[in-house]
């Protein structure tokens, strides 16, 4: 009698053990299909965000361009990459030229300090080779990175032009190498280039501001003058400080 009893609180206390494991094997099934569902449900809202940010540097023109025409259709497009900021342009003068550097710093501080300005002549023909330096630096980077880049997506005979001044490249691109370019992070912007036709103004342009009366009546034609071009907000700072030095 004993024997039978012990047997049947063992048979009880196994099923009770069963039963528990059951219990807690599916629940940590649950939890793993929730978490599976969860992490899906974040790769997909990821995806879906990286694809919005994607198109949103395609221009509504290029994506329009493309239904009207056909996704394997080669479009003419502007292909804007990341420019370069002030402070990334002075860390390559002064690895590469430091005494121009130095003249374009001091340039600078004479710009901003009123005191410095008063106690520091700048000279337009002192701060030129900095500015020139600085210049070159900039057309070198621009010039091996935007050759380097675009060769990584277009071939020769689809690049119409690349710039070697500003972070601006013109090639044909089909839709698929469209969303490439997009996907990169060193492109901002893509936008459906145009060619416009030239038209010649010069003869209005001479009537207008009767350029011949000047020329025929006093010999002026334009000799000797300098066309420059101020390149960022920093000249134009010096510029007046050039004016109240010199």
């Amino acid at each position: 009698m004993t024997r039978k009893i012990l047997v049947f609180l063992v048979a009880i206390i196994t099923l009770v053990s069963l039963s528990i494991s059951s219990i807690v094997t599916a629940e940590l099934n649950e939890e793993d299909v929730n978490y599976k569902n969860q992490n899906n449900n974040d790769i997909m809202t990821t995806t879906a965000t990286n694809e919005e940010q994607y198109l949103s540097k395609i221009s509504d023109e290029v994506l329009s361009e493309f239904n009207a025409v056909g996704s394997s259709e080669k479009l003419s497009i502007y292909v804007w990459l990341t420019g370069l900021s002030d402070e990334h342009i002075d860390d390559m003068l002064l690895q590469q030229d430091p005494e121009n550097y130095k003249l374009y710093s001091d340039a600078q501080k004479a710009s901003d300090n009123k005191q410095y300005r008063e106690e520091y002549s700048v000279r337009i023909e002192t701060l030129q080779p900095s500015i020139e330096s600085r210049r070159q630096i900039i057309q070198n980077y621009f010039r091996e990175r935007n050759s380097r880049f675009i060769s990584e997506y277009i071939c020769d005979e689809d690049i119409i032009h690349i710039d070697e001044s500003t972070q601006l490249c013109i090639v044909k691109a089909d839709k698929n190498t469209v969303m490439a370019l997009a996907k990169d992070d060193e492109v901002v912007k893509i936008n459906l280039y145009v060619e416009l036709e030239f038209i010649d103004l010069q003869a209005d342009a001479n009537s207008a501001i009767r350029a011949d009366y000047v020329r025929d009546s006093y010999g002026l034609d334009g000799t000797g003058v300098k066309i420059g071009q101020i390149e960022n907000a920093y000249l134009i700072l010096l510029i007046a400080i050039w004016i109240r030095l010199i």
